[in-house]
């Protein structure tokens, strides 16, 4: 399954398209033994479960410190590697640290708004057509 992960590397599958995934070559297999494989890997550290606000969640083979890009609009989720967002999540570990003594185990952050390409096809949809007058 984690093979079948990183094959899918920078897509952040569903359980569910996983499951369909890993049932081509396992015809066998059942959905719920899948979710419960993730949940485990998951648990261990093996791989990423990313919480999406309404929909499901996300999961992802990259276990190294990095930064996440959700769409609220089409639900597309990217890696994004930013060392100046990356120091500053260390300096809030840092303050955590000092200011109440709590230690980050994990430290996983996404942004959530509205991706390049839903911004545009929203900015077309307001551009009055021909004869329509501007609002």
């Amino acid at each position: 399954m984690l093979n079948t992960l990183e094959q899918m590397l920078g897509q952040h599958p569903t359980a569910n398209r996983i499951y369909e995934e890993i049932s081509r070559e396992m015809p066998s297999i059942s959905r719920a033994t899948v979710y419960r494989i993730l949940n485990q890997f998951a648990e261990e550290g093996k791989i990423m479960r990313l919480s999406m606000p309404s929909s499901a969640d996300r999961y992802d083979s990259r276990t190294d410190r990095h930064l996440h890009l959700g769409c609220l609009r089409c639900g597309d989720l990217s890696d994004l590697q930013l060392p100046p967002i990356e120091d500053a999540m260390s300096r809030i570990a840092d303050i955590l640290v000092q200011t109440s003594g709590f230690v980050m185990d994990r430290r996983q952050a996404s942004f959530f708004g509205i991706c390049k390409e839903c911004h545009v096809n929203e900015q077309i949809m307001k551009i009055p057509k021909p004869g329509q007058p501007r609002s």
